[in-house]
């Protein structure tokens, strides 16, 4: 392990770069362009008849007497001054200046001719010499940004698995504060490629020259043992507990431009090197396996794209300790006024540092923690509510005295807003987190959940709820939070950890979060929890029990819920707020501001356009942003005022009313279209991408005869790029406004300092901010309107028709006819 920059040490930096090579390779050359050496005038060709084992052994003596920099593991000091640049070294610091750029080199030679013995070392091996040379080297905490190339990867992986596995605190504080992952053309379900040119020079120097090789690689890239196997399962595993950020890179050319046998192809195909994992963010560099990692400078635009993905991590992770520092200066200061007890006291008979403490603690919050955790409130935050709305809640004397604790003797602690579908309560939600955390100031606690129906299982789910409020409290509860360290250190022991999706069992995190609340800390703790019906329906009514009877015998507990009406569940000593009833102001507020966009105050038309969307409205905001849309869109066709009434007269008041008049629009060749699209986007697992829309459009009816005549890139041989907006556009009009397009979530903590993106499609038909939006509903009424079946009637379809079946069986028939075309 050696430092890119001489004379480095681990003070003053914030974030930590590995870099690891593959096979053959070398920490320096590995990194590095170098031109060939001419051969020199004097200097005969070698004859053609010259046989292999002349050739072979002119070789070996060659390299005996002509220097090779750096071999076996030499440091990168000791290598002369390249021809090129050594990026590790002469660009990256540039663009991460407050960060350590440590290379690794390990022995991964095949085989050494006649200079010296072949290392013999396993993919274990390499990797536990990784773990003990990271362990000795980073200082403890400083986040992580592993780079790996070929077989690094697997190194990587492997060196990861034995982190999570390890009882040393030291050890197992790498995989804690690994920040992101980025592989490089490895080849994660093995490379017969990359074996065969091994298995060459092996079976040419051992079975002809009797030469030593290392047999363990090559099997394991030949996938002879089940070392690839098992390391993907692991690190799978990993990833999930402890979130980090992965990003794939694969080579987009093969590894020479001729077309014979290995030469001509990927050294790794492209199934291998892709993870094949939902969270994956994979691209495509124009080079070939070696050369995919060397850069001729900072304006290569494949240095760009992997300089940007190092770079956001970077960023967001000096983001976070700025934003962090204030609040743990302020929380020493607590600890100090409170007795708290100083480093290197005993607590419990035992003395403790607090790097230490810190490691297990992180490791086991993050234990709690999952990707899609804060999905629907960041949605939320980029949506925001319309300016001067919302205010009316916090005039209301139930919503003041909950808020105030000023009834805690004849109500249990819990207020209610219950409203329509559409009625805005995540947004009355939000603005009433956002204002409470500002008004406590950090003086009380706050912890919020939106339910998400639309989202993965634990978004809409108890665990889901207990993990999330757990993760958020336990940071300023230290007793409780130590007690969850030892309760994973005991899971730890058990011979199945790590195999688990889930380490701890609903009824466990229950229990934790009754120990934490009932905990008198002489803080108030205030707990938000949006959209309960969208919980799993056999959770919904043990849930709100479970909240009545903790804020009975809580006294500093105070808990809002939102929900629809139905289903309508009784608390008693619970008051309650309707939305829809209280909203008329917000409603008119929202109406004028847009009306004030295409109609002037000066035109008498508008008053009457207003009164009648405010007569209709009925308290959902949602069916009045449609149809006011709806109605400038038509005013600007030049439809007269006559025509917009009477297309508001016969506009539904109830939200599936409408979104079937919407549907009827829809033209009658475009119905099976438009039903196809609803499927994709209702029935998958995870909102999908606009980069991978670009190929469901293309098998939403009938498939093309190939990739290319359906309008899809196929990789490096395509062209021009699709443009975003078509695609967006398409999917606008095909559900007439029903489906949005809208940026991730769980890309806002990676943008860099621009506003933009490093992610890429993987196939590099798409731009990277536009490509990675995601494709979903407009509101969760949206997609019941549909599974409920009445979408399907709403596009001239029998009423019998099973939307869901038929949806999942024809995304198979898709997937299985996109497979035989790719």
């Amino acid at each position: 392990m050696v430092d890119s920059i001489e004379g480095v040490s681990d003070i003053g930096f914030t974030v930590v770069i590995v870099i690891v090579h593959g096979l053959q390779g070398h920490p320096f050359t590995t990194w590095a362009p170098v031109k060939p050496n001419p051969r020199p005038k004097s200097q005969p060709k070698s004859k053609k008849n010259k046989s292999i084992r002349a050739r072979v052994l002119g070789r070996i003596r060659k390299s005996e007497t002509a220097p090779i920099a750096g071999v076996d593991g030499a440091s990168a000091s000791t290598v002369s001054e390249p021809p090129f640049v050594f990026w590790p070294r002469d660009m990256l610091p540039h663009d991460c200046p407050q960060s350590r750029i440590l290379v690794y080199g390990y022995d991964s030679k095949v085989t050494k001719y006649m200079k010296a013995a072949t290392n013999k070392n396993s993919l274990f091996s390499h990797a536990k010499d990784l773990l003990s040379a990271l362990s000795r080297t980073r200082k403890l905490d400083r986040p992580l940004i592993l780079v790996a190339h070929s077989l690094g990867g697997i190194v990587v992986k492997k060196m990861l698995a034995q982190s999570s596995m390890a009882t040393d605190d030291v050890l197992k504080n790498i995989v804690g504060c690994t920040s992101s992952v980025i592989f490089m053309g490895t080849p994660h379900r093995g490379s017969p490629q990359l074996a065969a040119l091994g298995e060459w020079a092996r079976s040419l120097v051992g079975s002809g020259l009797r030469m030593e090789t290392n047999d363990a690689i090559l099997n394991a890239l030949n996938l002879k043992t089940t070392d690839l196997e098992r390391a993907q399962e692991s690190f799978s595993s990993i990833w999930l507990k402890h979130d980090f950020r992965v990003k794939t890179f694969q080579e987009g050319m093969g590894l020479t431009g001729v077309n014979l046998s290995v030469f001509g192809n990927k050294v790794v195909p492209d199934h291998s090197s892709l993870i094949g994992d939902a969270r994956e963010r994979a691209e495509t560099i124009q080079a070939n396996h070696m050369d995919m990692c060397r850069f001729t400078g900072p304006e290569d635009p494949n240095y760009a794209n992997l300089s940007g993905e190092i770079v956001a991590v970077y960023a967001s992770l000096i983001r976070v300790r700025e934003q962090n520092s204030n609040f743990q200066q302020r929380a020493q200061l607590r600890d100090l006024f409170n007795g708290a007890v100083s480093i290197g006291e005993r607590r419990d008979g035992r003395e403790f540092s607090r790097n230490t403490r810190r490691a297990d603690e992180i490791s086991a919050l993050q234990s709690l923690r999952y990707p899609s955790m804060n999905r629907r409130h960041r949605s939320l935050e980029a949506e925001k509510p319309a300016p001067q709305t919302c205010n009316w809640l916090f005039e209301q004397q139930e919503y003041h005295e909950w808020l105030m604790n000023s009834y805690q003797e004849s109500r249990c602690g819990i207020i209610w807003l219950r409203g329509k579908p559409g009625a805005g309560k995540s947004t009355l939600m939000y603005e009433a987190v956002r204002r409470a955390a500002a008004e406590q100031d950090g003086k009380n606690d706050i912890a919020t959940f939106f339910f998400n129906a639309k989202g993965t299982d634990l978004e809409h789910s108890a665990e889901g709820l207990f993990r999330s409020l757990l993760h958020q409290l336990l940071p300023r509860h230290p007793l409780h939070l130590r007690q969850l360290v030892e309760l994973l250190s005991t899971k730890q022991e058990d011979p199945d950890y790590g195999r688990r999706c889930s380490l701890f069992t609903e009824p466990e995190l229950r229990d934790m979060l009754s120990s934490l609340l009932s905990a008198d800390t002489g803080r108030r703790t205030y707990i938000f929890i949006d959209a309960l019906d969208e919980c799993a329906t056999d959770s919904i009514r043990p849930l709100a029990y479970f909240w009545r009877e903790m804020t009975n015998s809580i006294v500093h507990l105070s808990v809002c819920i939102s929900s629809r009406h139905y289903p309508f569940i009784n608390l008693t000593d619970c008051p309650e707020i309707t939305v829809d009833t209280h909203n008329h102001g917000d409603i008119l507020r929202y109406v004028d501001q847009r009306l004030n966009l295409g109609i002037s105050d000066t035109e008498p038309e508008k008053q009457i356009i207003k009164d009648k969307v405010l007569e209709k409205a009925d308290g959902v905001f949602l069916w009045v942003s449609l149809v006011v849309d709806d109605v400038l869109q038509k005013r600007d066709e030049g439809k007269s005022l006559r025509y917009l009434l009477e297309e508001l007269d016969h506009i539904p008041g109830e939200l599936e009313d409408l979104y079937s008049k919407i549907l009827s629009t829809v033209p009658q060749s475009c119905c099976k279209k438009t039903r196809r699209l609803f499927q994709w986007a209702v029935l998958a697992t995870r909102p999908l991408r606009l980069y991978e829309w670009e190929h469901v459009l293309g098998f939403l009816v009938e498939p093309p005869s190939s990739l290319k005549a359906g309008g899809m890139c196929t990789g490096r041989k395509c062209s021009p790029r699709v443009n975003v907006k078509e695609i967006e556009n398409r999917i606008r009009t095909l559900s007439k406004g029903l489906l949005e397009v809208r940026i991730p979530d769980t890309e806002n903590l990676y943008m860099n300092s621009s506003g933009g993106s490093s992610v890429e499609p993987e196939a590099g038909s798409l731009s990277g901010a536009g490509a990675n939006r995601v494709v979903q509903v407009i509101h969760e009424s949206v997609r019941e309107f549909f599974l409920k079946r009445e979408g399907v009637t709403a596009l001239g379809g029998d009423s019998k028709y099973d939307f869901a079946t038929d949806g999942h069986l024809a995304i198979l028939g898709a997937c299985l006819d996109y497979i035989s075309l790719a």
